[in-house]
């Protein structure tokens, strides 16, 4: 997966930080002069990569917009704490520390900041703040009445300081957001087999997310961040004894930033609500934060894994039994013929293929997915393989432990053998019936499980 342009640049003043010790000598905090003052290359430097917006680096000569939902979202700023220059061509390292102050204005008229600031979180990985907005004007709002957000940046150094105004204008929402929990999008419809969240396609058996300009359903919803993959491309969350997949968690720059803080932790989030191969997941996430102590607008039910039952697998009334994405276990499972397929999704109208594995000693879990056929009491189902739970940060390729303990356990499979059967419970359209990734989920298909921690093969 593609690192966004922030990480890389956040990243990079991460490791500036780090080394900042080794020469620039000033007191923090000194108002008088303590050593050499810095370049006015260094100055520019500093201030040039102090703020940022989204991903992209923040401008002291313009106005900054910043939009609340774009597909790449930047509805938040993030704010360097520290950083090291040694400007091209000079011998000295300079060590800066920044302080800010934030003013807001609307058609002119000061108010208070803290009314546009939805949350303001420090990260020790990163040594930024994520600075997330709220009250966006209104769609087709008067331009004049947009906030005006304004960022008084100092930058000081052995005791020199200068100060640069950077200011954002908070852009106008452009969608509504339904509050919806776990439970709410999994309700059955009022009159068809499937969904509240869905509606009939032009197929037979076929249905869609029901969405008003055939683009997006979107949610703000609630739960448990209980699991993220090392690359940031999925995560499931729990609210009660319902789970949901986020696709592309990491393409939200935020999370990006803040990771540390959402893992584990109770989380409220904007996105889309979609099927994927007929699994109902949430993507496109405008943004993601911890949930605050005493913020009663998103309850959280404290839940647990699932012990699944062969009737709960073989079930595939999806619209009647909606198991999609729980983390459980099913006892008893065995392989049904031992043959291991290479899958090769595809995108769109094309085919995803399936691929006999005629040497398993080349199988890498960190590369390429795969499936097998398990049998649950008389039900055969898939146990499936997803890369991006078995690779490590750099995403497809990049091996791990657990990579390679996924290895020798697929290596090791054998016709009637009895296996360990645990993870996250995925609906599967039947690919006879639609061989690719149409953004539908089919009455024809299947639920298959895919592990995605140790303890789940071990």
């Amino acid at each position: 997966m593609k690192k966004t342009a922030f990480l890389a640049i956040a990243l990079f003043a991460a490791t500036l930080v780090l080394g900042a010790c080794r020469k620039s000598g000033g007191k923090k905090g000194s108002k008088t002069p303590t050593g050499p003052e810095p370049s006015e290359a260094a100055w520019t430097y500093a201030f040039n990569n102090a703020v940022h917006v989204g991903s992209n680096v923040a401008s002291s000569e313009v106005d900054n917009d910043v939009k609340p939902e774009d597909k790449t979202p930047t509805p938040f700023i993030s704010l360097m704490k520290g950083a090291t220059v040694r400007p091209m061509g000079e011998t000295d390292d300079y060590t800066f520390e920044f302080e800010y102050k934030y003013s807001v204005t609307v058609n002119g008229e000061e108010k208070q900041a803290s009314d546009y600031i939805e949350d303001e979180i420090y990260s020790e990985a990163m040594n930024v703040t994520a600075v997330q907005f709220k009250n966006w004007p209104a769609n087709g709002s008067d331009q004049a009445t947009w906030p005006k957000f304004k960022v008084e940046t100092t930058a000081k150094c052995n005791g020199h300081e200068q100060s640069k105004s950077y200011t954002m204008v908070l852009n106008p929402t452009l969608y509504e957001f339904r509050k919806m929990s776990l439970a709410d999008i999994y309700a059955k419809h009022d009159s068809l087999n499937c969904l509240k969240c869905l509606k009939a396609d032009s197929v037979a058996d076929s249905f869609k997310a029901d969405c008003e300009d055939n683009e997006f359903y979107n949610i703000e919803t609630q739960g448990k961040l209980v699991y993220a993959t090392e690359d940031g491309n999925w995560g499931i969350l729990q609210d009660g004894d319902k789970f949901i997949q986020i696709y592309q968690i990491s393409m939200s720059p935020i999370y990006e930033i803040i990771k540390d803080k959402l893992i584990g932790q109770n989380v409220w989030l904007k996105a889309s609500v979609s099927p994927a191969y007929g699994n109902i997941q949430i993507s496109y996430v405008k943004s993601i934060l911890p949930i605050k102590e005493g913020d009663s607008s998103h309850p959280v039910t404290a839940g647990s894994e699932k012990n699944f039952s062969a009737s709960d697998l073989s079930n595939v009334e999806w619209w009647n039994n909606p198991i999609f994405n729980a983390i459980g276990s099913v006892s008893g499972a065995t392989v049904v013929d031992g043959k291991i397929y290479e899958i090769k999704n595809a995108q769109g109208g094309s085919a995803t293929t399936d691929t006999l594995v005629s040497d398993k000693s080349k199988i890498k879990s960190e590369s390429a997915r795969y499936e097998f056929d398990i049998q649950v009491g008389s039900h055969v189902m898939r146990y499936a393989t997803d890369y991006h739970a078995c690779c490590g940060p750099d995403s497809k390729g990049d091996s791990t432990e657990f990579s390679a303990q996924m290895n020798t356990f697929l290596q090791g499979i054998t016709a009637g053998a009895s296996i360990k059967v645990q993870g996250t419970v995925r609906w599967l359209n039947t690919r006879s019936v639609v061989s690719g990734n149409d953004y539908t989920i089919r009455v024809s298909g299947n639920w298959t499980i895919t592990p995605f921690l140790s303890s789940h093969i071990a």
